[in-house]
């Protein structure tokens, strides 16, 4: 099971994905760099683009990081939705107050709402206004 997946995976595999990701191109020169490449393979041979390709560090290594990042991030939404609540939840529940019903993930679960209390309802949004 995929999420189960997610949890197992230890900080450092991450940290190498993002690392080999880091080597093929900061985010700033990421468009440079792609462009650079694909110049630097127009009118080559196989065996040509093949070398050019090891020149610049492209193999499996980093398309797998790119793979594992991207399962990874795939699942933000849901982190932060949960993690959200959590972290609400101290100030907006009062003295005393009682959770009767919590749902933590993103999108359709069941529940009406994300908080259900003895005293309030409450559905979370959570975005960056700009």
């Amino acid at each position: 099971m995929e999420s189960e997946e997610l949890r197992s995976a230890p900080a450092d595999h991450l940290q190498r994905a993002l690392a080999a990701l880091a080597s093929f191109a900061s985010p700033e020169e990421f468009t440079l760099r792609i462009s650079e490449i694909e110049s630097s393979l127009t009118s080559l041979t196989r065996e040509q683009a093949a070398d050019r390709l090891v020149e610049e560090r492209v193999d499996s290594s980093v398309f797998d990081a790119a793979l594992t990042v991207k399962r990874l991030a795939g699942r933000i939404n849901d982190i932060v939705h949960a993690v959200g609540i959590l972290t609400a939840l101290p100030h907006i529940l009062e003295p005393g107050e009682v959770i009767e019903s919590l749902s933590l993930a993103a999108g359709n679960t069941g529940r009406a709402y994300d908080l259900e209390t003895d005293r309030q309802l409450a559905e979370f949004k959570f975005i960056a206004w700009r």
